[in-house]
C-alpha cells in the first residue's frame, strides 16, 4: 500500500480570496508570496508533514504583510523598533513527533529553523508570520492598527498547520533578488507606508 504523502490543500479558496483584497500591494505581494510557496512544496513536498491550509495562511499574510514589509526595507530598523529585539532562544526537541499543540506542528523547530537564519530583517519577517500563526488561533487576540489594539478575528486551518514548513517555504519565497521579496521591500507606490499600520499582539 502506497502512504499518500500531506499536500497544500484549498489553493483555489485561497487565491479566490487573494482577488478579493482591495489594497494593490497587499494582494501583489500575497499572491507572490504564495507563488513562491507553492514552488517550494512543488521542488520538496516531502519536507510537508501535514496537510497545508492556504486559505489560512491568507488569513494570516492580509494581517501581517505591512510588518513584513516594515521588517524588509529596514523602516522597522530606521525607528530603532528592534534595535534591542530579543529574538527566541532555540529549543533542543528530542522527540519531533512530540513538537505539536493545538496551535499546529512543528511549531518548536520553526522557532529553531528562524534561529539559523543570519540576516536580522528576514528573522524579523520569519518571526512575524510564526507568531501571527499562533495568534490567529488564539481567542483574544488583539493587533495594533493606527495606534488602536483592535480585536484579532481568530480562525484555524483544516488540518494542523506545519509551521517549520511555513517558515521553510517563506523563507524560500523572501529569497534576495525574488520576486515577493523585491515587492515588500519597495512599499505600496515606492517607500513602504503600510496601509493598515503596525501590527502586533496584546
Amino acid at each position: 500500500m502506497v502512504m499518500q504523502l500531506p499536500t497544500i490543500i484549498n489553493r483555489e479558496k485561497a487565491l479566490a480570496q487573494i482577488s478579493l483584497i482591495r489594497d494593490d500591494w497587499s494582494r501583489e505581494c500575497i499572491e507572490l508570496l504564495i507563488a513562491d510557496i507553492q514552488r517550494f512544496f512543488d521542488l520538496l513536498p516531502s519536507l510537508l508533514m501535514s496537510p497545508f491550509d492556504l486559505v489560512f495562511l491568507v488569513e494570516v499574510l492580509k494581517e501581517r504583510v505591512s510588518l513584513l514589509g516594515s521588517a524588509l526595507d529596514g523602516s522597522q530598523e530606521k525607528a530603532g523598533w528592534f534595535e534591542d529585539y530579543e529574538f527566541p532562544l532555540g529549543e533542543t526537541v528530542p522527540d519531533p513527533s512530540s513538537d505539536r499543540n493545538p496551535r499546529g506542528v512543528r511549531r518548536r523547530q520553526a522557532w529553531n529553523y528562524e534561529a539559523t537564519k543570519n540576516e536580522r530583517r528576514l528573522r524579523v519577517a520569519l518571526s512575524t508570520l510564526i507568531a501571527g500563526a499562533e495568534s490567529k488561533q488564539r481567542v483574544g487576540s488583539k493587533r495594533l492598527q493606527h495606534g488602536e489594539w483592535i480585536p484579532v478575528e481568530s480562525s484555524h486551518p483544516d488540518e494542523p498547520f506545519d509551521c517549520l514548513f511555513m517558515a521553510m517555504a517563506v523563507d524560500y519565497a523572501l529569497r534576495p533578488g525574488g520576486g515577493a521579496r523585491t515587492r515588500l521591500e519597495s512599499g505600496p507606490g515606492g517607500p513602504e507606508s503600510p496601509q493598515w499600520g503596525r501590527i502586533a499582539e496584546k
